[in-house]
């Protein structure tokens, strides 16, 4: 991934990010076309970095440094408080111990998806046990068997 935040021309997209492209030149706006594949690309390296360094980073206290780093890389390109970014946010905040602001993130994710997963809802439970709320880990354990039930009952 290092290598490919490397590849990117990051000044070249923060200068077209700044400013408007004229839709006459077909050269400008390919080329305004390219930044944001290659500004899309930067997101998506950053934000699986972060996931990467977050596991990592679970067992080595050294990757902490490095952790913190990507995160604000990946900062300083999105608005982290919007739902879409909430993975790596969550991760972000798990690594550091700080799981009210991971559920937080990961509940603002669970709302924006259209059909969330038991994974997700998974995922919410290992938060509540992460902060001691073991009676609402339980409750949303429990909750798993209405929502996602292995068969139906026959009619």
């Amino acid at each position: 991934m290092d290598k490919l935040l490397e590849a990117v021309d990051q000044a070249a997209i923060s200068a077209h990010l700044g400013r408007r492209v004229d839709k006459e030149d077909k050269a400008a706006v390919k080329k305004g076309k390219e930044l944001d594949k290659a500004k899309d690309a930067l997101i998506e390296a950053l934000t699986k970095k972060v996931a990467a360094l977050a596991t990592l980073a679970a067992d080595d206290e050294s990757k902490k440094a490095a952790l913190t780093a990507s995160y604000k890389a990946l900062t300083s390109w999105v608005d982290t408080s919007e739902a879409k970014h909430a993975k790596a946010v969550t991760a972000h905040e798990k690594a550091f111990g700080r799981f009210g602001s991971a559920l937080a993130a990961w509940n603002k994710h669970i709302g924006n998806e259209d059909k969330p997963g038991k994974d997700l809802f998974e995922e919410r439970a290992r938060l509540y046990e992460g902060l001691g709320w073991t009676t609402w880990a339980a409750k949303e354990t429990k909750s798993l068997y209405y929502r996602y039930p292995k068969s139906y009952p026959p009619f």
